[in-house]
């Protein structure tokens, strides 16, 4: 029964979250104006270095839940001392290209009810559990893109909260890596 149910939700989650083939981009991309100057390139492709990661990780949420590896931010932020060395090292060579995420770039799905008592599918909400080194690298990635997002948005798209736009940047930079 366990084997079935599993089979049941991952079919359902994952036509819910895939894509059909749309053709290349090319096209769109030749009418969107560009907007990232030489400079925001330059500040995109500096080198990363030991504060941004010790940065990252005291600005994480201590105690969301825990990762698949069982540990909360907290647990790095409190034992920092002991871990900074091997963990800045090892994200410095992922944001820098001088390796790839390799393990790290694995999640766990899990599935949070939006009803009191769920009876399909379509009642539960998905969300995916990545340890702390993956969020780590990514919340820099993100704070390196946020400081030239702000010219990079039209006027027309100033709906999107910090909150979308945090949440797109994730995406796209997951998609990124995963690719």
């Amino acid at each position: 029964m366990t084997e079935e149910m599993l089979k049941l939700a991952s079919d359902f989650f994952g036509n819910l979250f895939s894509t059909s083939d749309m053709g290349s981009d090319e096209s769109v991309f030749g009418l969107v104006e560009k907007r990232v100057t030489a400079d925001m390139n330059d500040f995109l492709l500096q080198q990363f270095i030991e504060e941004d990661i010790s940065y990252a990780i005291k600005m994480m949420a201590p105690l969301k839940a825990p990762d698949i590896d069982g540990f909360s931010a907290i647990f790095f932020q409190r034992y920092w001392h002991i871990f900074e060395s091997k963990i800045s090292s090892y994200c410095l060579s992922i944001l820098n290209r001088e390796s790839e995420m390799g393990d790290i770039n694995k999640t766990r799905i899990v599935l949070i009810p939006k009803a009191h008592k769920p009876k399909n599918l379509s009642q539960f909400r998905p969300i995916s559990l990545c340890n702390v080194v993956y969020k780590t690298i990514m919340k820099i990635l993100v704070n390196c893109m946020s400081a030239i997002l702000g010219n990079c948005i039209n006027e027309a798209q100033g709906a999107f909260s910090q909150e979308d736009i945090f949440q797109i940047m994730c995406l796209l930079l997951m998609r990124l890596f995963i690719l």
